[in-house]
């Protein structure tokens, strides 16, 4: 998006101190930011759709109570098994034994839908492979030796691993492969500490409240049905619609989730786990009442289907796309502007690494189509209709008859 041709570099304030801006230079962006900021305000094409016909009131209970039954029966056939689990960690013990004919002090642990509370048997395998002896930062070209040697002996296997594609220059160097014995699909990570964080950050969310699955399946189905949920093809991931639904249920009256990064017992917020010069810290629990003794509030009693109706409400007319950024970080808001995204028609802030923008790449037109397609779901699932599956609400064919 360009506005007034307009120029300002996209960096977080936590780095104008380590690249050593001046207060008046910062003081200068900040103006031209305004300035974009208010020239977007003023642009029809550069606004958000309107909200036509929009309801005000809830369905009738039984329909409210429809839309939960039919949300949890689906988040408990979506939910792996332990027997999937297991069979997962086993598959990940194998390519480790054959990563250490490599490297015998490597490590290879899992992350991603897998473990984070909101996968699915057949979901993919992401693996993080650690390795001690490299310096994320330092060592650049020795991490790219490292993934083409993995994928090189992969790719001289007798037929154990197959489509062996290694990506070494991107923002985390990936191993892409398929197992045809297990037929499973597999991306291998080197050293992506972060995501390993961000998988225990969620999968504590998905523990926390037995609301929180059954609409974390729900919104990915949506958005996977609204042809929305494809990072790939220049859409948002499954992982940054979880985020704006911890984001809505942090921010529900009463509240149904906590701020972990800002539950503590000290006088402050620790400052560790330091990884990749981020601080990773967030309340951690053997289990949810242990939280409950320190985060104290009034119970949130809506069922699953209120929640929903009000997830769809909140990204559909009462979320600020224009000039905040979904964030779970913090209960305070966060501007698009504090953090120089102005530019940038949606954005939705990684919980540690406070530079990434999982909706970087989305457009005008793509934020548009997403806004509409929660206010037309807004208006559908209001309706009293008795609703007879999880297909009759958010199925490919009953999402496309919406206007």
């Amino acid at each position: 998006m360009s506005v007034c041709g307009v120029s300002i570099r996209q960096l977080s304030p936590v780095l104008l101190k380590d690249r050593q801006w001046s207060s008046a230079r910062i003081a200068v962006e900040k103006r031209f930011a305004t300035a974009a900021v208010k020239h977007c305000e003023e642009c029809p094409e550069e606004g958000l759709p309107e909200a036509h016909d929009v309801p005000s009131s809830l369905p009738e209970p039984r329909c409210l109570k429809a839309i939960s039954q039919h949300f949890i029966t689906y988040s408990n056939g979506m939910t792996p098994t332990e027997d999937n689990v297991r069979w997962k960690e086993n598959i990940c013990q194998l390519i480790l034994k054959d990563i250490h004919t490599l490297y015998p002090m490597a490590d290879l642990q899992m992350f991603g839908s897998s473990v984070n509370g909101f996968g699915s048997p057949k979901s993919d395998l992401d693996l993080c492979l650690l390795h001690r002896g490299l310096n994320e930062r330092k060592d650049a070209r020795r991490r790219r030796d490292v993934i083409q040697q993995v994928a090189t002996a992969f790719q001289k296997s007798k037929g154990r691993y197959r489509e062996v594609v290694a990506i070494k220059h991107s923002r985390t160097p990936i191993i892409k492969l398929y197992l045809p014995q297990r037929k499973i699909s597999c991306d291998i990570s080197f050293n992506n500490r972060l995501a390993l964080h961000n998988t225990r950050l969620l999968a504590c969310y998905a523990k926390l409240d037995r609301r929180v699955r059954p609409l974390g399946y729900a919104l990915k189905r949506f958005a996977k049905e609204c042809d929305m949920g494809d990072a790939s093809a220049g859409s948002l991931s499954s992982y940054a619609y979880i985020l704006m639904l911890i984001h809505y249920l942090q921010r529900t009256s009463p509240p149904v989730l906590p701020v972990l990064q800002q539950v503590y017992t000290t006088a402050t917020q620790p400052q560790e786990p330091i990884v990749d010069s981020w601080n990773c810290y967030f309340y951690q629990f053997k289990n949810p009442q242990e939280l409950h003794r320190v985060w104290r509030r009034q119970r949130n009693e809506s069922c699953v289907g209120q929640l929903w109706l009000g997830l769809l409400r909140y990204y559909a007319v009462e979320f600020d796309w224009l000039s905040e950024v979904v964030s779970i970080r913090r209960l305070e808001p966060v501007s698009k502007l504090d953090k120089i995204w102005h530019k940038r028609p949606m954005a939705i802030e990684d919980p540690f690494d406070l530079c990434h923008n999982l909706a970087s790449r989305i457009g005008i037109t793509k934020r548009k189509y997403i806004v509409e397609r929660f206010q037309a779901a807004l208006r559908y699932h209001s309706s009293n209709i008795q609703w007879r599956s999880i297909e009759h609400l958010i199925g490919r064919k009953s999402l496309q008859k919406l206007s």
